[in-house]
């Protein structure tokens, strides 16, 4: 009894659809890179290099308006709104981004605010001389 033997067929890999699918993703990322917006901020000087810290991140831009998230928050709800990020398992740390502009007691409201809320490490973010920092 004689055997059939069935044909190899060789498989090949076709890369055009890869490549599609490749400039596609890239696309997609630069186009929604681009899209961020970000709060243009002066931030004051240190001599010390910025340590590069995670947490949430609460930003005043120089018109006083205080910015979680990228969301517009008041100064009376900012302890609410903490609590709650702080529920969604963010680490207990704040960063301040202020605009060194501003008058010295609308961070120190801020931070008055933030211990309210029931965090003990807030971080104060600075730039080095002569560098430009935007959010």
């Amino acid at each position: 009894m004689k055997m059939e033997r069935h044909k190899i067929i060789p498989l090949t890999l076709e890369i055009a659809p890869l490549v599609d699918v490749i400039f596609l993703l890239l696309i997609f990322f630069l186009l929604t890179s681009l899209a961020q917006k970000g709060v243009q901020l002066e931030l004051p000087s240190s001599q010390h290099s910025p340590i590069q810290k995670e947490g949430l991140v609460v930003l005043i831009d120089e018109s006083g308006q205080v910015l979680v998230k990228g969301k517009t928050v008041s100064l009376t709800s900012l302890p609410v709104v903490l609590k709650n990020y702080l529920e969604e398992g963010v680490k207990k740390e704040v960063i301040i981004k202020a605009d060194g502009n501003l008058p010295f007691h609308l961070p120190v409201k801020v931070m008055d605010m933030i211990s309210r809320a029931g965090i003990e490490r807030i971080v104060i973010a600075t730039r080095l001389p002569g560098r430009k920092e935007r959010e």
